[in-house]
């Protein structure tokens, strides 16, 4: 199965802040800011997992710069785990 080394806790994300040179925080997956209850549903890593083209949907990541407030998001290639 593909899946994001980021969301099973096999690497880190770290990136310094454009604005400030802070070292920004990973907030997670961006598809769990989508609605309310995006974090309890089923993850469509596990449903494109099952498909042929997973690596065409890399997993993406917001990150949040804690000193000044800057986000960006970050595109994270799937591994085969």
């Amino acid at each position: 199965m593909d899946r994001c080394p980021v969301c099973e806790g096999l690497t880190q994300l770290s990136e310094d802040c454009p604005s400030c040179g802070a070292p920004m925080e990973d907030c997670g997956n961006i598809e769990n800011y989508w609605d309310a209850y995006g974090p309890c549903e089923e993850k469509t890593e596990d449903i494109i997992s099952d498909s042929a083209d997973s690596d065409r949907h890399p997993c993406m990541h917001f990150l949040q710069c804690p000193n000044c407030d800057v986000s960006v998001t970050r595109t994270v290639g799937r591994d085969t785990i």
